[in-house]
């Protein structure tokens, strides 16, 4: 559902391997992996990351997005990926 109302909306959407990235457990910065329960809602890590569970969660996964697309801008990106599923309306991003 995510992935049609970002295309509806003009937009693009990428789905991430949460069981292999874990992000609620890896340290964004060092890419420490350290099990946590549920209940801790802060990370902090040895190399001096120090933030929300959420936080560090969302920058990794953003530090993924950009690893996925190479440095390319984003929607070029996703022309080069999934062609068909832009909008034909040029005016969109």
């Amino acid at each position: 559902m995510l992935r049609y109302k970002a295309q509806e909306a003009g937009g693009w959407a990428m789905e991430a391997d949460s069981r292999k990235l874990k992000p609620s457990q890896r340290c964004q910065l060092c890419g420490r992996l350290e099990k946590k329960p549920l209940s801790q809602r802060w990370h902090d890590c040895p190399c001096g990351a120090s933030c929300s569970g959420d936080e560090n969660a969302a920058k990794l996964l953003l530090s993924w997005v950009m690893k996925q697309i190479g440095g390319r801008e984003p929607a070029k990106a996703w022309r080069e990926v999934r062609p068909a599923s832009l909008p034909s309306n040029p005016a969109l991003p």
